[in-house]
């Protein structure tokens, strides 16, 4: 079978011939490997090192890689964004609007402040989020998609990823923790209401990502975990937001893989509420707190878990030898993983890493790996 056609089995739960694994890369990844190794496209590095692969927005890895315009933009009249980068990998992103002022600071793709830190500035917010509508993008959206696709060719497939549920996004990249929780306390009204005007908006969204993208897996990045939520407030308000784009996905026929990259134990039982089809990112001990076992316990073993993380304690680790490796993925592959629709990842993005690493990973798949 060709990684395509494994990935889209895998999806659709039906049999494979041999363990599928993936991998995601970015600039950083390949900072310490040969120089012929750096200056491949991604896609042929995927096929270098001998994975599948699925993929999620643009690869990013070289400047020799396909750019895919996405089919959707959000327009927001009145409002204008302003982007100033630092010397340190980061910058200062404002929001402009006739409402208020918001800015945010950013490190390496993260907040380190969050644009919302006063009630004013919720109310500032929820006055730019009603003002903010999605449209489609048609120009060059199937183009960009068929040179995508040609270059990932029989390597695997694209999972059309989009934004984050309104709890998760506001907690992660508005807020943050303290100030999310103080307002939900001191002012639930308004907060409520944020949160439906944000799903109201998700939806619209989803539902033009599923009518013009021909991909055939829709992936929000929740990164989702009991560190930012309880399993309470989680089962309250992200599970009926869920559910409404699972409906829209799978109204389109496609299937909704959820990116959840964090502590989701105490949550599991909640996600057959959703009718997700799926999880990425599944993260077991010791960096997160949900064994592929465990999952498929309370999800049922025909669950369809799309790249789980792999053990970065070994894969990572400086004082790991390919031995190591070995020894984790055999105890890793019980009989009962062996059977499930399971990808496993090795999560390298942002991450200098040895090709060595990739190479064991490889080579026990080759002897170890057929079904």
């Amino acid at each position: 079978m060709t990684g395509r056609e494994r990935l889209t089995n895998i999806i659709n739960r039906k049999p494979v011939d041999r363990l599928c694994w993936s991998t995601l890369i970015c600039q950083k990844t390949r900072l310490n490997m040969p120089e012929q190794v750096r200056a491949m496209p991604s896609f042929d590095f995927y096929r270098h090192i001998g994975s599948d692969h699925f993929t999620y927005g643009s690869p990013c890895a070289s400047p020799l890689d396909p750019v895919y315009q996405k089919p959707v933009r959000r327009i927001a009249p009145g409002i204008t964004e302003k982007w100033e980068p630092d010397a340190d990998n980061g910058g200062r992103h404002t929001i402009e609007s006739p409402f208020g002022t918001l800015t945010m600071a950013v490190r390496n793709s993260h907040p380190i402040e969050y644009r919302i830190k006063t009630v004013g500035d919720l109310r500032t917010f929820n006055k730019i989020c009603q003002a903010t509508h999605y449209e489609p993008v048609e120009d060059d959206t199937l183009d960009s998609w068929n040179r995508l696709d040609a270059a990932l060719g029989d390597l695997g497939i694209y999972c059309e990823f989009n934004g984050t549920s309104p709890l998760q996004n506001l907690i992660q990249f508005d807020m943050g923790l303290e100030t999310f929780y103080g307002l939900l306390q001191d002012h639930e009204r308004e907060m409520e209401e944020l949160f439906d005007i944000l799903h109201e908006k998700q939806k619209q969204m989803y539902e033009i990502y599923c009518r013009l993208s021909p991909a055939g897996v829709i992936m929000p990045v929740e990164n989702t975990s009991t560190m930012l939520i309880s399993p309470a407030l989680y089962r309250k308000y992200t599970v009926p937001h869920l559910r409404d784009y699972a409906e829209i996905i799978h109204r389109h026929g496609k299937k909704m893989v959820l990116h959840m990259c964090g502590h989701l134990k105490g949550l599991l039982p909640y996600f057959r509420e959703t009718g997700l089809d799926g999880i990425n990112a599944l993260t077991p001990p010791p960096i997160g707190d949900t064994p592929y076992e465990l999952a498929l316990d309370v999800l049922g073993d025909d669950f369809v878990l799309l790249g789980v993380s792999f053990n970065g304690a070994v894969f990572q680790s400086p004082f790991s030898t390919v031995s190591d490796i070995h020894r984790e993925l055999d105890r890793v592959y019980t009989p009962r993983v062996r059977k499930a629709n399971l990808v496993l990842s090795l999560f390298a993005d942002g991450i200098p890493t040895d090709l060595w690493r990739f190479m064991a990973v490889r080579d026990w798949m080759e002897k170890n790996g057929k079904l």
